[in-house]
């Protein structure tokens, strides 16, 4: 949500008013400093987010292309899921087993060799599930 600022105008020519325009836009005010009839130059607040903004743009373009590209949020983890397969099939010529999965799961160190095992299992099936509904293209 965008912030909610105060606009004030103050003549460039008065003595300290630099000063006391930093201040204001320090404080969240939006201050144009006129010289006579003209803008000279406007002053505002900081935007701690300025820097991160192309990065949130280019996130909320590529969820919109995925949601674009198959617009069920229901099913959107399925199919994502089901795409990142596809591209390891395109890719490699195979799917990632429960052995893969293990592995990778075993670098995370947080899971028991129990738990490892269960886990990759699930996303074994998960993947099946997946490709039930969006099959590998026949080539």
């Amino acid at each position: 949500m965008p912030h909610a600022h105060t606009y004030t105008t103050m003549s460039i020519e008065s003595p300290g008013v630099v000063h006391e325009a930093l201040d204001l836009a320090a404080g969240g005010t939006i201050v144009r400093l006129m010289r006579g009839d003209e803008a000279h130059v406007d002053l505002g607040p900081v935007d701690p987010d300025a820097v991160f903004r192309p990065l949130l743009t280019e996130i909320e373009r590529r969820a919109a292309e995925i949601t674009a590209a198959h617009p069920d949020p229901d099913d959107l983890e399925r199919w994502q899921r089901a795409q990142r397969l596809h591209r390891d099939w395109q890719r490699n010529g195979t799917l990632p087993s429960t052995r893969d999965y293990a592995v990778e799961l075993r670098k995370l160190d947080i899971l028991s060799e129990e738990e490892v095992r269960t886990q990759a299992d699930a996303m074994v099936r998960a993947d099946s599930v997946a490709l039930a509904v969006y099959p590998l293209p026949q080539s």
